[in-house]
């Protein structure tokens, strides 16, 4: 889903969103801090929108578009 410092995902496992969240919110990773702020929720319609917004980031930094 996003990525965390060394040891905070085996920490936080299979936890609700509720409680990774708070731990998103610390991170040292900008992108990391984003999901937190973004969404309150974490269900089906989030990752369908997380999908897009990445999808869309990704191809503004790489230019995968033009790579056809």
């Amino acid at each position: 889903m996003t990525l965390m410092q060394a040891g905070q995902n085996r920490n936080l496992g299979n936890a609700p969103y509720a409680q990774k969240r708070q731990t998103f919110a610390l991170s040292e990773f900008a992108i990391t801090r984003k999901v937190a702020e973004t969404y309150e929720d974490w269900g089906i319609a989030q990752i369908i929108a997380r999908q897009r917004q990445m999808a869309q980031t990704t191809t503004g930094i790489w230019r995968v578009g033009q790579l056809s």
